[in-house]
């Protein structure tokens, strides 16, 4: 066993050390196309019935929460965090006392 690299907890978070990134940004040019998007320029359908199934049909129409709030965190016990959404992820590392955090 081989040590990579050895971190404090508070390099690893803002306010304790961690680099804040000023990046440069700028508006995407479809923004512009979007933004000149009206409602009123779109005709209304004929059949609102044939839409609204149409809708409901398409795989991005709903949340997908309901899927991983399912999810068993305590699966051979090695995660460390709950099913609530956070920035991170918490793996307990077995017979070592220690964890290692990742995120992106």
């Amino acid at each position: 066993d081989e040590l990579v690299a050895e971190v404090p907890a508070e390099s690893l978070v803002l306010g304790g050390g961690a680099p804040v990134y000023e990046r440069e940004v700028r508006e995407p040019a479809y923004f512009k196309k979007n933004k000149a998007f009206k409602i009123e320029d779109v005709p209304e359908p004929d059949e609102l019935k044939d839409v609204a199934l149409r809708l409901l049909a398409r795989p991005t129409i709903a949340s997908k929460r309901w899927v991983y709030e399912q999810y068993d965190t305590m699966v051979r016990t090695n995660n460390m965090t709950t099913n609530a959404p956070s920035d991170a992820g918490v793996v307990l590392l077995k017979e070592t006392g220690k964890a290692l955090v990742v995120t992106v």
